[in-house]
């Protein structure tokens, strides 16, 4: 398995959030995770991108254990996964090249250039690389943020309602040509998301969040 999550377990406080979790998704899955606010997924999410630390379980990622059970930790700049926000958190300041290139500021400047180009190329903006986010539509807005996290060559993206301030008639046609990015990319993906239009022209596997645990409720 690409990504395997085992026996994951976290709390705040004395609430336990994440209860012995378990989770193998393949290279290129498209896993979309339900449940009310509140039951943890924004929490997973911190858990595999490392942003929060298990009290149990382990996490791999292409064979490559970033958490495990006797104390191993990879840092969240080091695990390759890519995160997106509901309100594209996107830096104001700066234009939308630049916001593409803030997600790989490690690249040998030659070959910097390009590399951003060929991203707003497959995101059909390259005429916007001197706008500025203001400027621009929730779609477009949506499109450079995605674009950004691929920037940084994630072997996993993770995307918390990312489509939730969208209206349908665009969900339409974004949602689709970004499932085709994410093909070509061969990205594993999970999104946590309340709209089933989401998940129906998105998703391949679909999961519950449930007293801390995935269930799948298919039949």
């Amino acid at each position: 398995m690409f990504l395997n999550i085992e026996k994951l377990s976290f709390s705040y406080g004395h609430h336990e959030v994440i209860k012995d979790l378990s989770l193998s998704l393949n290279i290129g899955d498209i896993l979309a995770i339900q449940g009310p606010s509140g039951s943890g997924k924004t929490t997973l999410f911190k858990l595999i991108s490392g942003l929060e630390t298990p009290h149990a379980g382990a996490i791999h990622i292409d064979s490559n254990c970033v958490v495990s059970i006797d104390g191993n930790c990879i840092r969240p700049e080091k695990r390759q996964v890519g995160f997106i926000f509901q309100d594209y958190a996107l830096f104001p300041h700066m234009t939308v090249f630049q916001n593409i290139a803030f997600g790989c500021i490690k690249m040998p400047k030659p070959l910097l250039k390009p590399y951003v180009m060929s991203l707003l190329k497959e995101i059909e903006l390259e005429a916007y690389k001197d706008a500025y986010p203001h400027t621009l539509s929730g779609g477009q807005m949506q499109r450079v943020a995605i674009a950004r996290a691929l920037a940084s060559r994630p072997k996993v993206l993770l995307m918390d309602e990312p489509f939730s301030n969208l209206d349908e008639s665009l969900k339409d046609v974004l949602i689709p040509s970004l499932k085709t990015l994410f093909n070509k990319h061969q990205l594993t993906v999970i999104i946590a998301t309340h709209h089933q239009r989401d998940i129906d022209l998105l998703a391949s596997k679909v999961l519950h969040l449930e007293n801390g645990s995935l269930v799948d409720k298919k039949g």
